[in-house]
């Protein structure tokens, strides 16, 4: 069987869906569900990854029916450039915020 993704930038969106969902189920787990009146304090890690869950998995599927837009190959370099730029010049700037004299 031949599986084409016709949709990548979608299929890729619906897998980060996915994996949030995947590591916000698992942690919610650990702590007390409660009712829908009372919530506990996993209710809302199992329900909001659950919902994550089942929307990446339709717009997963949609991406392999559905012809849509191909990814840009500079977006996927700029998103970790900036992040890291931001994250170093933070860094340098911290001891300058926290002692200004």
């Amino acid at each position: 069987m031949n599986v084409c993704i016709r949709s990548p930038r979608d299929f890729f969106a619906g897998a980060v869906f996915l994996l949030f969902g995947l590591c916000a189920v698992p942690v919610g787990r650990d702590y007390p569900m409660g009712t829908a009146f009372h919530m506990g304090p996993g209710y809302f890690p199992i329900v909001l990854g659950a919902l994550l869950l089942i929307l990446g998995a339709g717009i997963c599927i949609k991406s392999l029916v559905v012809t849509g837009e191909r990814l840009d190959t500079v977006g996927l370099c700029r998103l970790p450039l900036g992040l890291s730029v931001g994250v170093f010049a933070y860094g340098l700037g911290l001891p300058f915020m926290l002692f200004p004299f």
